[in-house]
């Protein structure tokens, strides 16, 4: 009988989930009608890195604005998975748009990964939706969402819980590999990184995983992949930006 009903379960959560990613969508319809203001023009319209004549080489020796690294009035601002995906969408649309569509897709995205966060938390599946639904109309994303260069806390936000939700399913590597991601998209994702170490650590404290020592190399594993991302991350700003860490 259990096996009759499973369908039907599938399809509620699809439609749940189509739910949340369209209310996100909805929070944020009128951003989509919006032009490049201030960071905008400077990071998209004024950045050559987003063009596609500019070498690769050289978008990723440079910071998020398009100054070269090593100059003093770059500050230091390490983003190339961002200016990448901006250069992809630019090599479709210069108008902003399409940007814009993008943003609000990220954020939709993002909202809906808050439910499967919010269940490894410990979460039942009613708060789980509310708590993405609560994270899709809150208006503290305001500013990052109706921003183009607001990309980069979406893009970074989705790309970490995905690290994370890959780390919980025993995907190391693809863990890793987005987290890694995740910081070179904007350098606040390094918060994210720190945070599931601090879930992966509080979980198995509550379980007790000094007595078992299976539990300590699941440990082991959940964490190392956000802590080596976190690590390889700030080696590499410090041998190509020769610089602290800049969220600005």
């Amino acid at each position: 009988m259990p096996a009759v009903l499973q369908p039907n379960a599938y399809i509620q959560r699809a439609i749940l989930y189509s739910f949340v990613l369209f209310f996100a969508m909805a929070c944020y319809a009128p951003a989509l009608y919006g032009e490049f203001l201030f960071d905008d023009i400077k990071a998209v319209r004024r950045n050559a890195d987003v063009r596609v004549h500019t070498p690769l080489w050289e978008v990723l020796s440079h910071d998020f604005w398009g100054t070269p690294l090593t100059r003093s009035e770059s500050n230091k601002s390490y983003r190339p998975v961002t200016v990448l995906l901006f250069r992809v969408v630019f090599s479709f649309s210069d108008g902003p748009a399409v940007f814009h569509v993008v943003n609000a897709v990220f954020h939709a995205i993002v909202s809906v990964l808050v439910v499967p966060f919010a269940k490894k938390l410990g979460t039942d599946h009613t708060g789980a939706f509310t708590a993405a639904l609560l994270f899709a109309s809150h208006p503290i994303h305001t500013d990052a969402v109706c921003s183009v260069v607001g990309t980069a806390e979406s893009l970074a936000a989705m790309l970490a819980i995905c690290g994370f939700l890959f780390c919980h399913h025993d995907r190391a590597l693809f863990g890793t590999v987005c987290c890694l991601c995740a910081a070179l998209a904007k350098e606040t994702a390094l918060m994210w990184l720190a945070l599931f170490c601090a879930i992966a650590a509080a979980n198995a404290c509550r379980g007790r995983f000094w007595q078992d020592r299976r539990s300590t190399i699941v440990l082991l594993r959940k964490i190392a992949a956000p802590a080596l991302a976190l690590l390889a991350f700030t080696a590499f700003r410090r041998v190509i930006a020769g610089a602290s860490i800049s969220p600005v």
